[in-house]
């Protein structure tokens, strides 16, 4: 409450000068720090895409593996041999045994080094096309190990959705 005066009116209340604080830090330094992780892993999807588009669907596997794939590579795929060579060697047969395979990226995800990319394929063997998901680890820029799984697409649905 303010104090009176003698006459009876308000008198007015100064507040006193806080001592001097030290600058604040901004607050973006967590931000920059989040920034950075979501811009590391749009640029890991942007190398994964580039090297899916240029490898599977333009058939320049070897460039696109000078480009985009790291010195060593770990591969999953039980089909596939380890190592760059056995990338290459599993792309070009792909390519070789499916002419007409032509694929359809749904969706990609990525989480820090790992993106997932979601394609419907047709030109394989199954009737209704086929659903696949590869999924890639990016170290410094480059593709150095990779899972998959593939599944005939269902003619139907008990739940009456898609697979995509």
């Amino acid at each position: 409450m303010p104090a009176e005066s003698p006459a009876g009116a308000p008198t007015p209340v100064t507040p006193s000068t806080p001592p001097s604080l030290p600058p604040r830090q901004p607050a973006t330094i967590q931000l920059d720090i989040i920034m950075t992780t979501a811009s590391i892993a749009e640029q890991n999807k942007k190398t994964v895409l580039a090297f899916y588009k240029e490898a599977h669907f333009d058939g320049d596997v070897d460039g696109a593996i000078a480009r985009y794939v790291g010195d060593t590579y770990t591969q999953h795929t039980a089909g596939a041999e380890d190592g760059v060579e056995g990338l290459r060697a599993f792309i070009n047969g792909f390519l070789a045994a499916f002419p007409n395979a032509k694929g359809d990226i749904r969706r990609v995800l990525a989480d820090g080094d790992l993106v997932a990319v979601h394609a419907h394929w047709t030109g394989l063997v199954s009737e209704n096309g086929d659903v696949g998901i590869d999924m890639f680890r990016v170290e410094n820029g480059k593709l150095v190990e990779h899972w998959d799984v593939f599944a005939p697409v269902p003619a139907t649905s008990r739940n009456g959705n898609t697979v995509y």
